[in-house]
């Protein structure tokens, strides 16, 4: 009837009325849903959700590709979704008064990025686009009213605030929710626990009581410990104006040289440079981290002029001064030595304490310095930090911005600046810096007045005893808020990024809200003791009280402690520690002992102890230098093990074994691919050894029996070895799929035990008739599938292939074949 067939009857006029009234009906009916579903109401079924999927893309023409949403709903709905998600985007924004900040604008029904699950890019309910709608902008926290430093949305988490790009990396299937963590302040401590929660993948917001208008400070140490973090989190400090330290010397106060250091010596110690930096650029650079677009995550949001003046650590919440109560998952205490959440958190009112001591903050231009022929011998030396030492006072000076300024910190007794206020920025006059440093050489004094008045500033130094604890059901403290430093040691802004890295560690996504406080004790695990400890070290390298004088005694050396302090990974500590609660609370499988003794390697059918006879074996390894850092993290916390040497470089071996004729396996053959680590001893100071750390084995039998007597993680796998007289190749798989490929390259024999240093792993005995050969080159590559690829191709060893592959090779000390007989190569 409607193609206009010509049906003559009674049944064609009555059919064309019926249409006629089915249409007008299902507009109204249509018309009805569109508008109930625009406001919010929970529309459920198929039909809510694609009238939403149309209707709200006809309300935003913004672009031309909404004209072709209709289509996509009838050929494929599912391809609606990504228009769906802009839609609702791009409207609820419109209703906020903000602007979206795009850049190219991708199309959503091309092929999704690797961050984006490729099964499912958004939630299956019915209900996602309302919730996304609804939480993306946080609308009940007047984002409108506050001052809003950025805005942003992450293009591969639009459709849902559920289910982040870093969730679908985990799984493909994932429906993990981010937290939402709410911090309060923005500065060094709070930004950096932004952008390692971020990172991890969850929702954060910060509210700072400044406007960022005008940001002050000086400058700023980042050693080798906060340096490896920075890098870390997606950024290298040289490429925004650090330089590198390279001296330290203590001068007399006549300017006589008492002790010098090259401390570009002692950098390579450790993986990672100690630098020099300005303060802004550092916040400047965290800022930037923590709300990119660019980077992983969900990026932060920092609402300005937003104070906060208390906080619920159960709900938990946090309360603004302009009345509003903010709710999250979790909140973070990051508001400086002043905290007002301390006291709720701690349950204690311990406020800071006058050390007894002040300091006077400025910066030159190294030009300026350099200009005068009275002070530019003072800058022979580039990246050198100075130490001035007078009477009860002392001057700390060090070049920033690759060395284009020149940092002051200008120690001294409090009582000789009395008048100033508590804080680190109060104005000073020269006059008053020169009377204090009066008795200092010509040259320093004429230094010293070459500070532009209107830039000095007088800090009264806080000191506090440690608190008890940082935390409280789901609320924690971190930086200067949980332990304010002295300025002796350079590690007050340092602790306080480790705070917020350890943070990052240990709340990867998946974390429900009901896990919070559990892994808050950990926080407290990871934290308390390390920064209490350097906390400890700066009050120790302080002025002292005593009878005699108001500030009187010496500084402890900062390279000495550096041995302790620089070689930390706060990431990988806090790391090593979740995955070894985890692994307690795992359910533990023990095989019953109702068939007696089990045979093995180290015991035979009676349980008695089996002598390991010589055999033949075939060892192929790479002997490489490593972060010593993340190798601590391979060792069981349980253990007294350690290893015996100090700085932040280690050396581990990765070897495949051939055993042949193993009694134990009634003469046959397997192979092992152990992970060594070298230097190894326990806490009685016993001989440094080689340590097994993790190993893969080809046979059933070894791989069960092995982990029977608890003493190595052991995993199967298909270890396949090719080998020639100048090359060896090695291809570790699990079910056909490479996990590993290492290949020894330029193969030739030593003909005396003075050319070699073979490894020799632990299990083997045979020494008799060894031959050895080194190798010009090594090559490991693993697998570069990642997330949920990784986690599909290898659903039981993923996690153990991203731990392994996450060892840094640094440097290949040496690599070769070791045979026993030496027959079994030729």
């Amino acid at each position: 009837n409607i193609c206009d067939w010509h049906i003559r009857d009674w049944a064609g006029t009555y059919t064309l009325s019926l249409l006629r009234y089915i249409i007008l009906l299902s507009f109204i009916l249509f018309t009805m849903l569109l508008y109930y579903s625009w406001l919010g109401w929970p529309i459920r079924g198929w039909a809510g959700t694609y009238i939403r999927h149309f209707g709200l893309t006809l309300l935003t023409p913004a672009q031309p590709r909404a004209l072709t949403l209709p289509m996509a709903v009838f050929i494929s709905p599912s391809s609606a979704r990504p228009f769906a998600a802009w839609a609702v985007t791009r409207y609820r924004m419109k209703l906020a008064g903000l602007e979206l900040q795009e850049s190219g604008d991708p199309n959503p029904l091309q092929k999704p990025s690797r961050n984006i699950s490729t099964s499912h890019p958004f939630p299956r309910d019915r209900d996602a686009l309302r919730r996304a709608s609804r939480d993306m902008f946080d609308l009940e926290n007047k984002v409108a009213n506050n001052s809003t430093v950025i805005i942003s949305i992450n293009k591969t988490t639009m459709g849902s605030t559920e289910v982040s790009a870093m969730a679908s990396e985990l799984d493909p299937k994932s429906t993990a929710r981010p937290l939402h963590v709410c911090i309060a302040g923005a500065g060094i401590g709070g930004l950096s626990a932004a952008i390692a929660l971020r990172q991890a993948g969850h929702r954060v917001v910060l509210y700072e009581s400044s406007r960022f208008a005008v940001e002050i400070g000086a400058a700023i140490h980042l050693p080798p410990n906060v340096n490896g973090l920075l890098r870390r989190f997606g950024t290298r400090p040289e490429e925004w104006g650090a330089n590198q330290a390279e001296h330290v010397t203590l001068y007399s106060k006549d300017g006589s040289i008492i002790s010098t250091k090259n401390i570009a010596e002692v950098s390579l110690a450790y993986p990672y440079p100690w630098q020099l930096s300005h303060r802004v650029d550092l916040h400047e650079e965290l800022k930037r981290l923590a709300t990119t677009l660019d980077g992983p995550g969900i990026p932060a949001i920092i609402k300005t002029q937003s104070q906060v003046i208390s906080c619920d650590p159960e709900t938990p919440s946090l309360v603004l001064k302009d009345g509003t109560v903010v709710g999250a998952d979790m909140v973070l205490g990051a508001d400086g030595v002043h905290s007002v959440l301390r006291r709720i958190i701690t349950g204690q009112d311990i406020q800071p304490q006058l050390s007894g001591g002040s300091a006077f903050r400025f910066l030159v231009p190294v030009s300026q310095v350099k200009a005068d022929p009275r002070t530019a011998w003072i800058l022979e030396r580039s990246g050198e930090l100075q130490l001035w030492e007078g009477t009860n006072r002392r001057l700390v000076i060090y070049p920033c911005r690759n060395n284009t300024e020149l940092n002051f910190v200008c120690l001294h007794p409090e009582i000789e600046s009395a008048g100033s206020k508590e804080g680190w920025n109060n104005s000073a006059s020269r006059q008053q810096l020169l009377t204090v440093y009066d008795e200092y050489c010509e040259g320093i004094k004429v230094l010293l007045s070459m500070a532009d008045e209107s830039s000095i500033r007088l800090w009264k130094l806080l000191d506090r005893p440690s608190l008890p604890t940082w935390i409280n059901n789901k609320a924690a403290l971190l930086g200067d808020a949980a332990h304010p430093f002295l300025p002796y040691q350079g590690q007050g802004g340092a602790q306080a990024i480790e705070d917020g890295a350890a943070l990052g560690a240990l709340f990867p996504l998946g974390v429900t809200p009901s896990e919070v406080p559990e892994r808050l004790e950990l926080y407290m695990k990871c934290r308390y003791d390390r920064a209490t400890l350097v906390q400890n070290f700066s009050r120790a390298a302080a002025f002292k009280h005593s009878d005699n004088d108001d500030v009187g005694g010496i500084s402890t050396d900062p390279l000495e402690f550096s041995k302790i302090n620089f070689g930390h990974d706060a990431h990988d500590n806090a790391q090593a520690i979740l995955l070894n609660h985890l692994a307690s609370k795992a359910a533990v499988f023990t095989v019953s002992g109702i068939f007696g003794p089990l045979p093995g390697p180290t015991q035979d059918a009676f349980g008695n102890p089996r002598l390991m006879p010589q055999s033949s074996y075939f060892t192929s390894y790479v002997t490489f230098k490593t972060h010593l850092n993340y190798l601590r993290t391979f060792l069981p916390l349980t253990s007294s093990l350690r290893f015996a040497q100090p700085g932040g470089w280690a050396t581990a071996t990765l070897a495949l074994t051939k055993h042949s004729n193993v009694p134990w396996l009634g003469y046959r053959s397997y192979s092992r691919l152990g992970l060594y680590l070298h230097n190894v001893q326990d806490s009685d100071g016993g001989k440094p050894d080689l340590y097994c750390a993790a190993a893969f084995e080809d046979s059933a039998d070894a791989v069960v029996a092995h982990r029977e007597a608890g003493k190595v993680p052991v995993f199967f796998a298909q270890l396949a070895a090719s080998f020639s007289p100048t090359s060896f190749s090695l291809s570790a798989s699990w079910e056909g799929r490479p996990i590993l490929l290492m290949s020894l390259k330029g193969l030739f024999e030593a003909k005396s035990s003075e050319e070699a240093t073979p490894f020799s792993p632990p299990e083997v005995t045979a020494k008799a008739n060894m031959g050895t050969w080194e190798a010009e080159k090594a090559d490991l590559t693993y697998t570069q599938l990642e997330g949920s690829a990784l986690a599909e191709e290898f659903p039981t060893l993923s996690p153990v292939i991203e731990r392994l592959r996450g060892i840094a090779l640094q440097e290949v000390v040496s690599a070769g074949i070791v045979a026993c007989p030496r027959d079994i190569v030729v």
